[in-house]
């Protein structure tokens, strides 16, 4: 339902923010 669409595109968000910062991070590379 909704609710589970809800979860899983906020999981989603959540993945890439944490993607993004870990880029974002010096000597990652």
């Amino acid at each position: 339902g909704h609710a589970m669409r809800k979860m899983q595109a906020d999981s989603l968000a959540e993945l890439v923010r944490m993607a993004s910062k870990l880029e974002l991070l010096p000597g990652q590379k």
